[in-house]
C-alpha cells in the first residue's frame, strides 16, 4: 500500500502539534549538526515525500523504502516512530547494495 492521499490526510488530522514544532537533526550542506523545524503536517509531509528514490530500483526496494517514508510521516504524531523509520530505510538501502 503506497502513500495514499487518504493516508496523508488521517496523519494531518491525528497530528496535532499544539506543544510546539517538530525539530529533528538534519546534516546540512556546511552544518552537519543542523536542526530543522516544521511547524506544520505539509511542511513536514513535502520533506519527507522529497526523500525519494531518484533511480530505478528493485520492487522490493521501493517497497521497503516506501515503509520507511510511511514511518517518518507517522513520526508527526509519535516522535518515537522516527528511530524505526531510519531503521527501515537503512535496511531498504542496503539490501539495494547488496542487489
Amino acid at each position: 500500500m503506497g502513500l495514499t492521499t487518504e493516508f496523508l490526510e488521517a496523519v494531518a488530522k491525528a497530528g496535532d502539534r499544539s506543544s510546539g514544532p517538530l525539530v529533528i537533526p538534519c546534516p546540512m550542506p556546511g552544518n552537519l549538526g543542523a536542526l530543522v523545524s516544521f511547524s506544520t503536517f505539509s511542511e513536514w509531509r513535502d520533506f519527507v515525500l522529497d526523500l525519494g528514490l531518484r533511480r530505478n530500483v528493485p520492487d522490493i526496494v521501493a517497497m521497503k523504502f516506501e515503509r520507511s517514508r510511511k514511518l517518518h510521516l507517522l513520526a508527526w504524531i509519535d516522535y518515537d516512530l522516527i528511530i524505526a523509520a531510519e531503521l527501515v530505510a537503512m535496511t531498504a538501502l542496503e539490501l539495494a547494495l547488496k542487489d
